[in-house]
């Protein structure tokens, strides 16, 4: 392996981070172009971070003051336009947004819920490795009442397929994983359920991956990513079985992670050329 994308974390970016094109030069690594955005690698394909209008139901309008407007006795509503990100495949424009379905979007098949005051969503990749890039699905929806209700769905991109997996640990740490977090959750153990995983590398290299699982909690309780449940992470060196093989950097990446974790993608040889151009015209028009 002779060069790597990475991923550094910058919050003016788009998508969060901006992409560094890291070279092996004298068995060191070596900076030689930069993107400000997101940019992944799967064995056959580099993606970028790219944009889609997603037409948004009805639901009420509010005013610089988070009041609801009002015009005639009756709440004024509108039907907002949302700006949802999407993974684009350089060498066809093919993309890939999973969250589309069944996350986040206030509908009961095709049509909008009459009931709907108030929704939002938002999408924010929180790393990858291989092949994969994970994705939380934030989102927000309330149809009147006290309070609304929030969510949170990982989302797991296999980007070699391109389509959303299901990512979990091998099956001899399963149990052991569970069994963390149900002391964490302080539940029974056949009340923890499984609610993803996030994927990244040490400052040493080597693989983590943070499982996340979760268990019912009544509504005015709840502290995890979604207004019923309570969530609790593991962390561990087991990875899930796919990325077994990605469990270890090159040695000669190491250095460039400067003691923190990075989202690092490995660029195959026999594609390096290609990937590179691919690489600098990311973000160009």
């Amino acid at each position: 392996m002779t060069a790597v994308i990475v991923w550094q974390q910058d919050d003016k970016a788009q998508g969060g981070f901006r992409s560094s094109w890291v070279e092996r030069i004298a068995d060191k690594p070596e900076v030689k172009g930069e993107r400000p955005g997101i940019i992944a690698v799967s064995s056959t394909s580099i993606w970028s971070l790219g944009t889609t209008i997603v037409k948004g139901c009805s639901q009420y309008a509010f005013d610089a003051n988070g009041e609801v407007v009002v015009r005639n006795g009756q709440p004024v509503r509108v039907n907002p336009e949302l700006e949802m990100p999407e993974l684009v495949r350089a060498e066809d424009g093919k993309r890939v947004a999973p969250w589309k379905d069944g996350h986040g979007y206030p509908t009961v098949g095709t049509q909008c819920e009459s009931s709907l005051e108030e929704y939002s969503v938002r999408v924010v990749f929180e790393g990858g490795m291989g092949p994969f890039v994970v994705a939380s699905v934030n989102t927000y929806t309330n149809h009147g009442g006290a309070h609304g209700i929030r969510g949170q769905n990982l989302v797991s991109i296999d980007l070699d397929a391109g389509k959303a997996v299901d990512l979990g640990p091998p099956e001899k740490d399963k149990a052991a994983l569970a069994k963390a977090a149900a002391a964490g959750l302080s539940v029974e153990l056949k009340e923890v359920q499984p609610a993803g995983v996030v994927l990244m590398y040490g400052p040493l290299g080597a693989g983590l991956a943070l499982y996340r699982f979760s268990a019912y909690a009544p509504y005015v309780g709840g502290l995890g990513g979604n207004s019923y449940s309570n969530d609790f992470v593991v962390s561990s060196k087991s990875l899930p079985v796919e990325l077994e093989r990605y469990q270890k950097l090159p040695a000669w990446v190491v250095p460039h992670l400067n003691g923190k974790s990075r989202m690092v993608f490995m660029v195959p040889p026999a594609r390096l050329s290609a990937f590179r151009r691919q690489f600098d015209a990311a973000y160009s028009k």
